[in-house]
């Protein structure tokens, strides 16, 4: 099992690393692979919010 994650793992940060969204959002302190990879899969098209805030709520 620890294999499985620890081959996930690296699966995503392949993946991440090829994201411009996953790049951008890893800058931010405290956000990593998992997170920057959960919030750029949640928003999707960044072209559906008016207002950057808005992507948040």
């Amino acid at each position: 099992m620890v294999e499985q994650i620890k081959e996930m793992d690296r699966r995503m940060r392949v993946i991440a690393s090829q994201s411009h969204a996953c790049a951008i959002l890893m800058t931010i302190p405290g956000v990593g692979v998992q997170t920057s990879a959960a919030f750029a899969a949640a928003v999707d098209e960044t072209a559906r919010f008016r207002q950057s805030r808005n992507a948040g709520a």
